[in-house]
């Protein structure tokens, strides 16, 4: 079938060394962009974020908001495909993710806008790394 070139987002870089040995380099640029791209974020020009976590905010402390049924359905959607997406990177090589996340997967069954802030937070973290 060839050498893999890209695989699940993530891209193969394959080198021959003067050694003789072979070495790949794994990149997960390509799936960091096209989520970013889904939820709008560009990434030139953007403020730089030097941690996954908002300083200063406590996920756990987001209130609920009042929300109709059709708006909060939308809201817990697009939150669930977010944390999803941020836990595939986590078991693929952003372990620096994992706590936040983990506070983040614990509102999924009833996210707030907040919650959905502080994930968005997360992936402007992404962009800037």
């Amino acid at each position: 079938m060839g050498t893999v070139s890209h695989f699940l987002g993530i891209v193969f870089t394959w080198q021959h060394l003067p050694d003789g040995h072979l070495a790949v380099s794994l990149n997960q640029k390509s799936f960091i962009d096209t989520f970013l791209t889904s939820l709008n974020i560009l990434i030139d020009g953007i403020f730089t974020y030097t941690t996954p976590y908002k300083s200063g905010s406590s996920i756990d402390a987001i209130p609920l908001q009042d929300m109709s049924t059709s708006d909060r359905d939308q809201l817990h959607l697009q939150y669930q495909s977010i944390v999803g997406s941020l836990n595939w990177l986590i078991h693929t090589a952003w372990l620096d993710l994992s706590t936040v996340v983990s506070w983040l997967a614990q509102h999924q069954s009833l996210p707030s806008p907040g919650h959905l802030d502080a994930a968005l937070y997360v992936a402007k973290y992404l962009a800037t790394t």
